[in-house]
């Protein structure tokens, strides 16, 4: 239907644009659902990139872009999963991502203690989902 087709198209454009303005390689946007928390939850029918290896200034920039687009963290949808990934939700208006990322490698000799140094130094693989929230 048209209005699913616009909407696919305004996620596929932050999507891609998020590629040239991170300099971050992504995979072609793809079909995706998921969750998301307002005061009750909804499943969100969106769109997906993956970068693979990513430093912990490229997973930054991510947010930085969706920050520079008008996005607002989101805390009831960013929570941290075990030690090793996290997802962090950012919205605007309708329209809501979240960027799930996965620490690969910490980057450090295995006995350095510094949690800091780790993350600094830490490859992720990161998922980024986004979607419109359906009016209820």
């Amino acid at each position: 239907d048209q209005t699913n087709n616009r909407v696919d198209q305004d996620i596929d454009s932050l999507l891609t644009q998020m590629t040239s303005s991170t300099s971050v390689t992504f995979s072609s946007p793809q079909d995706s659902q998921f969750k998301w928390q307002t005061n009750r939850e909804n499943q969100i029918q969106g769109r997906m990139v993956t970068g693979k290896n990513l430093s912990n200034q490229q997973e930054e920039s991510m947010e930085s872009y969706l920050r520079s687009r008008g996005f607002k963290l989101d805390q009831t949808n960013s929570y941290v999963s075990g030690n090793s990934a996290g997802t962090i939700g950012y919205s605007k208006d309708n329209s809501v991502c979240l960027i799930t990322g996965k620490i690969i490698s910490n980057g450090t000799s295995s006995n350095a203690t510094s949690t800091t140094s780790t993350l600094k130094n830490a490859r992720f693989d990161v998922e980024i989902k986004c979607g419109k929230l359906q009016a209820t």
